[in-house]
């Protein structure tokens, strides 16, 4: 009995160390990493690269950054079909080089008018309905790393100090835009990075 209980020890005393080896040369991590923080402290503006389908007459960007505005007449407004938003992501927290950071995109409002009695949104919706029409990208070397998961983007790479394009691409629907009345306007409203961004269509003349 004494033998086997010896023999058992020894057993679990290699497989212990074959376990401690295998961490030390890096084959396996008992250890992991901290995992990235939560986001905030991002620095997030409209480019004017940004660009929409028709034929605008005003495009314009507020002073902060965080809106654009396009005006078209209303024939351009009522065959919008795409928009295609280019924005600069900079991560501005404090922290070591190698640190990561939680990064999302998502969208909180959408426009709508009423036909029917029933809502017609602005954006096209697609999936069976289940998610709104939009394709988010990184657009420079070395980026971080963007899933995209129905309606809504997120990174857990984003480094200290790191800064990107974020392409937001819009499938818009024209037959709501169709329904703006002169003078009218629409909006979509999203969170970049913790910042709110404000997208404002206006039907001009």
């Amino acid at each position: 009995m004494a033998t086997k209980i010896i023999a058992l020890a020894l057993v679990m005393l290699a497989l212990f160390a074959g376990i401690y080896i295998a961490d030390q040369a890096g084959w396996i991590d008992l250890q992991p990493g901290d995992p990235p923080r939560a986001d905030s402290l991002f620095q997030v503006q409209f480019l004017t690269t940004s660009s929409i389908d028709r034929t605008e007459q005003m495009e314009s960007i507020g002073s902060t950054g965080h809106v654009i505005t396009y005006a078209m007449n209303d024939n351009d407004m009522d065959g919008l079909g795409d928009i295609n938003l280019d924005t600069r992501v900079t991560n501005v927290n404090i922290g070591g080089a190698d640190e990561t950071w939680a990064f999302g995109a998502s969208i909180d409002f959408v426009d709508f008018r009423i036909t029917g009695g029933q809502p017609i949104y602005i954006l096209n919706q697609t999936d069976l309905n289940t998610r709104w029409d939009v394709a988010y990208s990184l657009g420079e070397t070395g980026s971080p790393t963007l899933s995209q998961v129905g309606d809504r983007a997120e990174s857990r790479d984003w480094k200290t100090g790191m800064s990107d394009q974020l392409n937001i691409d819009l499938r818009m629907n024209p037959t709501a835009t169709a329904l703006f009345a002169l003078p009218d306007e629409g909006s979509i409203e999203f969170t970049v990075g913790g910042v709110k961004l404000y997208v404002v269509l206006r039907d001009a003349a």
